[in-house]
């Protein structure tokens, strides 16, 4: 993580600045740290470069390493910190390994270039007008194409709850992104700070899709822009049998441990690859963990999402591939304050 961006981390928990603590660092990229709420004992590890925003987030190798070093810093804070550990399992995690350690170029079969042009055409933004803006990649996966509209962009963030970010942080390059491992229901950054959000296929993931889509809107600012790709409800019959069929198996598959996920997940692989031979084996395999491994997966309907828009203080939708079986995206810009006239927007000053 490169020192500048710590200016705009945030204690998830209370949205209070964070101090850093670098304990490690090659110029201005720390590679290990902390970062400390100064208020209340609250800490959080930098670890490869990647800020983990996450309660008890200290691997037991990092506190033994840096002993010493936790120690002075916990005097200063009257040696109220806890460098405590837990161990996650978050599904998408073996999803963007297998991508990473295969060196698959592409993400859900296009290239960055095309998916960088996708975005600017669903935030209906141009190249040259990016340059002054702060972007948010809100469940960022590869990271990749992150890092590419950093190229563009004044600064870009990519945060993910899986473990993906550590591989999307040992192959970045620009000094324009970083990286950070957290939970969109309890974003890391001030309120209406972000010029552009996008969360292309995520927050359906979530405990509770409303809910995050609240939260990453309240980190847009005022004439921000906000875009997200949802599953979509609605769909044939013959679709609508075969999401079944995989909503059965994801409630199960999803409960076991990492070995049988990835035993399950190669043997739909296998099948799907005989019954359809044109399909790529490894895009493939990432379609089956992403189909079958996720804890959430929930589905919705354009009308649903113009209500949350319209509760958070935006203008109206424009949708993109709301003709696609699979999902659909909505964007709008964030225009409404509490001075705007109408019944729903009294709440917005509160």
């Amino acid at each position: 993580m490169e020192k500048k961006f710590s200016e705009y981390i945030k204690d998830p928990q209370t949205s209070v600045d964070l101090k850093l603590f670098s304990l490690n660092e090659d110029k201005e990229n720390v590679i290990c740290g902390v970062l400390v709420n100064p208020e209340i004992p609250i800490a959080y590890p930098i670890l490869n470069g990647v800020p983990v925003l996450l309660p008890s987030a200290f691997p037991m190798d990092f506190v033994t390493h840096y002993k010493k070093e936790l120690q002075n810093i916990n005097e200063q804070f009257n040696n109220k910190l806890f460098f405590e550990g837990t161990k996650d399992n978050w599904s998408f995690s073996a999803e963007w390994e297998f991508h990473f350690k295969n060196s698959i170029n592409k993400t859900w079969g296009w290239a960055v270039e095309d998916r960088f042009e996708q975005f600017l055409l669903e935030t209906q933004s141009g190249k040259s007008e990016l340059s002054d803006k702060l972007i948010l990649d809100a469940g960022c996966g590869n990271g990749i194409l992150t890092e590419y509209i950093s190229s563009y962009s004044k600064l870009s963030f990519g945060i993910d709850l899986s473990d993906s970010v550590f591989y999307a942080e040992k192959n970045r390059k620009s000094k324009n992104v970083c990286f950070i491992k957290g939970n969109l229901q309890f974003l890391p950054f001030a309120d209406e700070i972000f010029d552009i959000i996008v969360s292309n296929g995520v927050i359906h993931h979530s405990p509770n899709t409303e809910n995050t889509f609240y939260r990453l809107s309240k980190a847009v600012k005022q004439g921000g822009k906000l875009y997200v790709w949802l599953y979509s409800i609605k769909g044939n019959f013959k679709w609508k049998i075969k999401r079944k069929f995989f909503d059965f198996a994801r409630a199960i598959v999803c409960r076991l441990n990492k070995k049988m996920q990835n035993i399950i997940v190669s043997f739909f692989t296998i099948i799907l690859k005989v019954l359809n031979k044109n399909i790529d084996k490894n895009e493939l395999r990432i379609n089956m963990y992403d189909s079958l491994t996720p804890r959430w997966r929930h589905y919705h309907t354009p009308e649903e999402i113009a209500h949350w828009y319209h509760k958070s203080g935006f203008g109206p939708i424009c949708l993109t591939h709301f003709d696609n079986k699979y999902g659909f995206g909505a964007y709008a810009l964030k225009t409404m304050t509490d001075k705007t006239p109408g019944e729903n927007f009294d709440k917005l000053s509160k």
